[in-house]
């Protein structure tokens, strides 16, 4: 309980904290998947494309007005952690996790890796993904059996667009379609992928349509979290951060 109490109070300080005066921010986020593992996000600008893929951007850290970060991150109801030294840069990395402010110098000491230039992908639910961090599976063209599956049975085995289904009409031939096609960068999971018949897939002009994604509840940037979301992540990091600790002792 004591410990629970004092992770507590070192999370409001870092929450409460203020940042350095004269002093350069990069804006981390850390935050634990479903599988477990901890997966980080920096805020970015643009510094250049794939000379192989021009539709892949090479992107860097950029660095962040204190102030105004914090306002933005009150307005949607995130806590944003100031990370000024070592200390609070171990709770941060270690435990909490969540949306951290971070001094540029604290970042080119011990996070060199992460603020490095590197290729992005841009998707219309979350913003742009460090290729690094994408599975390799959700750059195949074709979905795999299961997700195939799994995303017939989100759209009731029914076109998205007509309402046709093979339950109705054995003519009928379901396709999965990339809303984001393929060729842009698109990726092959749950939240770019509809089911379409062949009559309106083939029909489909322009190819590329930002209006399908509300036909599958996906709104532009719908990766962000709200704050129950945060709170709760912010707990499984905690849990996380324990075991990790603890396997290392």
């Amino acid at each position: 309980m004591e410990k629970k109490k004092n992770l507590g109070i070192e999370l409001k300080r870092l929450i409460s904290q203020k940042p350095l005066e004269n002093t350069d921010y990069y804006q981390l986020s850390v935050y634990s998947e479903e599988n477990n593992k901890f997966n980080y996000t920096i805020m970015t600008n643009w510094c250049g494309n794939d000379e192989n893929n021009p539709l892949i951007e090479i992107r860097e850290p950029s660095l962040i007005m204190p102030d105004i970060a914090i306002q933005l991150f009150k307005d949607v109801k995130e806590p944003l952690l100031v990370i000024n030294n070592k200390t609070d840069l171990g709770y941060f990395m270690n435990l909490f996790g969540g949306n951290g402010l971070i001094t540029k110098k604290l970042c080119e000491l011990y996070l060199s890796e992460l603020i490095k230039p590197k290729k992005n992908v841009k998707t219309y639910y979350g913003g742009y993904h460090n290729i690094e961090s994408i599975p390799k599976t959700k750059f195949n063209r074709a979905a795999n059996p299961k997700l195939r599956m799994r995303i017939l049975k989100r759209d009731n085995l029914r076109c998205k667009v007509c309402g046709a289904s093979p339950q109705n009409n054995e003519h009928v031939e379901l396709h999965l379609h990339h809303i984001t096609p393929h060729s842009h960068c698109g990726l092959t999971e749950e939240k770019n992928l509809i089911t379409l018949c062949h009559t309106c897939h083939k029909g489909l002009e322009p190819h590329l349509d930002y209006s399908l994604y509300s036909l599958i509840d996906v709104g532009m940037f719908s990766d962000y979290t709200y704050q129950d979301e945060y709170i709760q992540r912010i707990k499984n990091n905690i849990k996380l951060g324990i075991e990790r600790i603890k396997k290392k002792l």
